[in-house]
């Protein structure tokens, strides 16, 4: 299946694009060059007929927001708010079949640690740029969703850790190949599947999980590996 990923500058994206090569043909884009074995279209996300092209003959668009450590606020924003819309616009109008959104866990982290949050919970975004981006992304993901033109998925995405270390403070670790399992779970789950559910939290198997996946496992059939 076609398939393009944003944000190939991150190394958790060109982690993430590796495995899921072994199943799919993938494209990788960003607006700064990378070097990788996989296609890459250099793009910056403009409402233009080169965002167009860029998703043309795609099946399924998966955006997330991560980006390298000197990316500035602004950027950030700007990536999470105008190229989110310009590439589900864009997606629209190519027929895209399935738009996914990476979003993060840390939305939630303002509860308490003894609450089990689960998708029903409404998030606590804090206005540090680097978590208030997934906020206005899931927001911009909403109303395209309420539009009906495209199906639309929000996955919120732990702490990518190492398999053999996870940082004592981490609230919802997530290992990588965690998180390609449950990418690979939503780009094959069928619209009728949802059942209207289109928001799941993501997280590896661990001691004490601060988040519930079950909404992911029984919907998608996401099946995180039991490690510890």
């Amino acid at each position: 299946m076609e398939i393009l990923l944003t944000s190939a500058k991150s190394e958790t994206i060109r982690r993430i694009s590796t495995g899921l090569a072994q199943f799919h043909a993938v494209t990788l884009t960003d607006r700064y060059p990378v070097s990788t074995d996989l296609r890459f279209v250099q793009s910056n996300l403009n409402h233009d007929a080169e965002t167009n092209n860029l998703v043309r003959n795609q099946k399924v668009i998966i955006h997330s927001l991560e980006e390298n450590s000197r990316t500035s606020d602004s950027e950030m924003l700007d990536i999470a708010m105008r190229c989110t819309y310009n590439l589900l616009f864009a997606s629209v109008e190519e027929k895209v079949r399935k738009f996914i959104c990476i979003s993060s866990l840390t939305l939630m982290d303002a509860y308490d640690e003894e609450y089990i949050v689960d998708e029903l919970w409404k998030p606590i975004p804090q206005t540090e740029p680097s978590v208030l981006r997934y906020h206005l992304a899931e927001l911009v993901c909403r109303e395209f969703s309420l539009e009906g033109n495209i199906d639309v998925i929000v996955l919120r995405f732990g702490e990518i850790v190492n398999q053999h270390h996870i940082p004592p403070r981490t609230r919802s670790a997530l290992y990588i190949d965690d998180a390609i399992n449950a990418l690979n779970m939503a780009i094959n789950t069928n619209n009728d599947k949802l059942g209207g559910k289109r928001l799941f939290h993501i997280q590896s198997k661990i001691p004490n999980a601060h988040y519930h996946t079950l909404s992911a496992e029984n919907t998608l059939g996401y099946n995180p590996i039991k490690r510890i």
